[in-house]
């Protein structure tokens, strides 16, 4: 049986299922790919605790809402931005860093009903054999350092990864800044 870190992969991989553990203090035992930004752009900040963005928050937001239709980050306040009173009040109510707004909000709901109704994107959803969020750690170098990521949708024949972009036509270069390629 294969160990990672000296417990059976099998235990690891249903472990980083759950996000708290992916994005926690179980998951910081694996490098990822957020890692290999920040010692490519700013070694500094390695392993330093990032503050949530609403650029994060709203792809959190898409990506739970397209695979299983409800999402945890669906905490809005009706205010037009967040410099204004009513935003500050909500957040201050709140156990959040950040809300998103009730245009962002039904801006992202818009947008997963299109996704969702998409031709191609549909099928792969209601694909008999598709698994969402599938984790998996591997050891990339002989180095013993353990990399972990997570599969959006894995289907018997593809793995699909979803990513938001507020710019479409700087979403290549992007994607390569961020390492997606």
């Amino acid at each position: 049986m294969e160990k990672i870190n000296g417990l059976p992969k099998s235990k690891v991989l249903k472990k980083l299922e759950n996000d708290n553990d992916y994005y926690g203090e179980f998951g910081k035992n694996f490098l990822s790919n957020s890692n290999i930004y920040d010692l490519l752009s700013n070694p500094a900040s390695y392993l330093e605790e990032t503050k949530e963005t609403v650029a994060f928050k709203y792809g959190k937001a898409f990506h739970e809402l397209m695979m299983f239709g409800k999402t945890s980050h669906d905490a809005f306040v009706d205010a037009s931005t967040r410099s204004t009173k009513i935003y500050k009040e909500a957040l201050l109510n709140s156990n959040e860093e950040i809300l998103l707004l009730k245009k962002e909000y039904d801006d992202l709901t818009s947008l997963v009903e299109i996704g969702k109704n998409h031709k191609i994107i549909k099928p792969i959803l209601e694909h008999k054999n598709v698994s969402f969020e599938v984790p998996n750690v591997s050891m990339l170098t002989d180095n013993k350092l353990f990399w972990k990521c997570k599969a959006d949708i894995v289907t018997d024949y593809a793995i699909y990864d979803l990513k938001t972009t507020q710019n479409i036509k700087s979403f290549e270069r992007s994607s390569q800044t961020y390492n997606y390629d």
